[in-house]
């Protein structure tokens, strides 16, 4: 399983100017969903060869969130990654 670190950096940042402001409970309002291997033809989907992007699946994502939000109950409205021309049969 991959791994979502903040740097020093990205805790002050969080800690400082973020932290004071989130409700407790965060809706995100779009987000997708990323599985490479539901598409043949990954060059048209420049998103899917970087390593934080790609092969993006519900599990990650909820990592992602804990990870920004720590204190901070997330969910949100979860999209495929719609590309035309291309599907898994």
């Amino acid at each position: 399983m991959r791994t979502i670190t903040l740097t020093d950096a990205d805790r002050v940042i969080y800690d400082r100017e973020l932290r004071p402001y989130l409700p407790k409970r965060i809706f995100d309002a779009h987000t997708h969903l990323l599985i490479n291997s539901h598409y043949p033809d990954l060059s048209s989907m420049p998103l899917a060869a970087d390593p934080l992007l790609g092969n993006v699946d519900m599990v990650y994502l909820r990592q992602w969130w804990k990870t920004l939000f720590p204190e901070s109950e997330v969910n949100g409205l979860v999209l495929g990654f719609p590309v035309t021309g291309t599907s898994k049969q």
